[in-house]
Formats: C-alpha cells, structure tokens, sequence
C-alpha cells in the first residue's frame, strides 16, 4: 500500500497498474477515493466500477481436468495460487466443476500454494509420489511450481505423462522445448500488458471504466 501511497501523494505518475488483486482490495478503495487513475491485473469482488485485465482462470481449472479426464486420470489434486487472491476463488470454482462434471475426485494434500516457494514444492512433490495413496493428475497456477512439483515426482521414482500428468499454464516455448511430458493451457502475458496499458491510459484520458475491463480466455492450441 506505502508504494500506491507515495504515487498518489507526489503524483509521480499518471496512472497505476497494480496485480495480484484480492477481493476487498484496500489499494483499490484508495485510489477510487483520490480518483487516481489506474488498471489491475485481475478483478475485485467490490460492488466498483473499476478497469481491469483478468486471465479466466475458472475456465483454465475446467479444461485442465478436463485434458487430465481425457487421459483417464481420476484422482486430482490442485496447485493453486495463494487463497488471500481473488482468481484463487475463480481456479478453485472451475476445478470443482470439472471434477463434478468428469466424475473424478480430489485428492487433498498439504495445503502449498504457488507462493510457498519452489524448495518446499519440490518437498511436496516428491512427498506426494512416495505416499501409498497419491494423485494420478494435478493442475498447477504457474509454470515454476509446475517444475518444482515435476522434480519432486520424478525423485521419488514416478514417469511423467506415465504414471501421473500435469497440467500447467503456458506463457512461452520454453515448456514445450525442454518438458514435452507435461501438458499446458496457453497464457499471453502480452495480451494482458497491451490490454492494461490501452485501460490505464485511457483511464488518464478520462473515460469511463466501462468497456475497460477485458477476460482473456485460454488457449488449448499450441504456439
């Protein structure tokens, strides 16, 4: 917030882009309240007409499990990102619906997020393939903690893409050259920093929020 603040206060810019939005976000109220222009990557759940980009991460759960169904996969466990952000509420939403819909069950396990660090990931993965009972698909938030979770697996003896799959986002080719095992769901970042800089400097010029908000869906093909 102290970072927000200062800008606002010194009016060292014109306007603000801030991520990793939470629900109630107090950054959001503040700058609505010193009418400062500004974007976020991701939505709010306020009841305010603000400009945002968001990635629709409910719709990227759903076709994970999806693809994880496709391969006969039937115990599933999720990776998501930290519960304190609202677009963790959307992923857990479109796991839930593809689980329901697939007939597949969860499998639930210690409670790390994307954010625990990938040490403590890897931990978890390789915990995870040793166990007696373990998950034979996991949709994973971010590309990092996927590897992390791939190099706990494979130590503790499994085959990726044989004995259990992973899905994960997808924001460049380096997946694809290096883990061909591992199954993604595309993500274009530059996408969401075109559609955050026309909002914000629009926001600068003055026009309403309305038809500044953008959803970008995922992307099943390969690029």
């Amino acid at each position: 917030m102290e970072p927000i603040r200062y800008v606002v206060e010194t009016r060292s810019a014109d306007g603000v882009i801030i991520s990793h939005t939470e629900a109630n976000d107090a950054r959001v109220s503040y700058l609505m309240e010193h009418n400062f222009p500004f974007a976020t990557h991701g939505r709010t759940n306020m009841g305010i007409d603000h400009a945002w980009h968001d990635y629709d991460n409910e719709a990227y759960a759903y076709e994970a499990v999806k693809m994880l169904a496709k391969r006969g996969r039937k115990s599933i466990a999720l990776n998501g990102p930290p519960t304190h952000l609202l677009y963790a509420k959307h992923m857990r939403a479109g796991f839930e619906r593809g689980l329901q819909e697939f007939g597949l069950t969860e499998f639930e396990w210690t409670a790390l997020d994307t954010g625990s660090g990938v040490e403590n990931i890897q931990q978890l993965g390789q915990r995870a393939g040793e166990a007696k009972q373990r998950p034979d698909g996991i949709v994973c938030n971010a590309p990092l903690s996927a590897l992390a979770l791939v190099s706990g697996l494979e130590a503790s003896g499994l085959k990726i893409a044989h004995d259990i799959d992973v899905v994960t986002k997808r924001n460049s080719q380096l997946l694809a050259w290096f883990r061909k095992d591992l199954l993604t769901i595309g993500e274009d970042f530059r996408i969401a920093g075109r559609d955050l800089a026309i909002a914000v400097m629009a926001r600068i010029e003055g026009k309403e929020p309305t038809g500044l908000q953008t959803l970008a869906k995922p992307s099943l093909a390969s690029d």
